[in-house]
């Protein structure tokens, strides 16, 4: 509180300080692969919504309302969004509230649900989504979460990779007890690299498409089996590789009428 410098000293400081990271611009950790942002949300908390039969995270898509999603939080708690390509960033954000509610009750599935719904946090949203890598590891330092890796949130995969780019470090300083940190750190890298540089092109690939069909097929395929259900959710939540999922085989496999094309 009286504001003095103080100065610590340590063999490792880990930023885990989100997409913005201070730790990194002080360690002048290089972007890379930067694709400027695609698509920006809007979201609130809402109580009293009519539930799905099956608690269930839902998402509609449509060219003129963007994509809706709600989804069941904890208390009774649901949250709301509106996600829209880049370009109608500027007009949104002048008239937020009114733009948001006219898109979310348009959705004729959708509007029904909210009749008794209350409104318990301010519309809230960003419009400086930024995709991109980080190096994420040097002598005396590494980072996590966003402050490693920041991706469009279509996918869904941030909470997942934060857990993956945790457990990976947690790793690699166990395995330099006694031993060369700086060593384990840069096979850190290494690794949070390969894992993360296939989805990260999957989610800019995927935000950019303004027609969802494309992948329509591919999520109809996989909802029908339980197991493959399972194993997307294990994907993005970061505790199986992109790739074991995303793959020639298996992708083959849910799309055979598609196998050539």
């Amino acid at each position: 509180g009286a504001r003095r410098a103080h100065a610590a000293h340590a063999p490792l400081v880990v930023g885990a300080d989100g997409r913005l990271s201070f730790v990194a611009r002080l360690v002048d950790s290089p972007a890379y692969a930067v694709v400027a942002p695609l698509n920006f949300p809007f979201y609130t908390y809402l109580v009293d919504v009519e539930p799905a039969e099956t608690p269930a995270f839902e998402l509609w898509e449509s060219p003129e309302l963007g994509t809706l999603m709600l989804t069941p939080c904890d208390d009774g708690l649901f949250m709301g969004v509106v996600y829209t390509p880049q370009e109608q960033y500027d007009a949104f954000r002048r008239d937020h509230e009114r733009l948001f509610w006219e898109r979310y009750t348009a959705e004729p599935r959708l509007a029904p649900r909210l009749q008794s719904a209350k409104v318990v946090a301010p519309i809230r949203g960003r419009g400086d989504l930024v995709n991109q890598l980080r190096v994420p590891a040097g002598p005396g330092w590494a980072l996590v979460g966003d402050a490693a890796y920041h991706r469009d949130p279509l996918t869904g995969m941030g909470i997942g990779d934060a857990f993956l780019g945790a457990q990976l470090l947690a790793e690699a300083l166990q395995r330099s007890d006694g031993g060369d940190l700086d060593a384990e750190l840069a096979a850190y890298r290494d690794e949070y690299r390969e894992r993360t540089t296939d989805a990260f092109d999957y989610t800019v690939s995927s935000a950019m498409l303004k027609d969802p069909a494309p992948q329509v097929p591919l999520y109809r395929a996989i909802a029908g089996r339980p197991e493959m259900t399972q194993h997307l959710m294990n994907v993005l939540g970061g505790s199986v590789s992109f790739r074991s999922l995303f793959n020639a085989r298996t992708l083959a496999e849910l799309l055979p009428s598609r196998v050539g094309r």
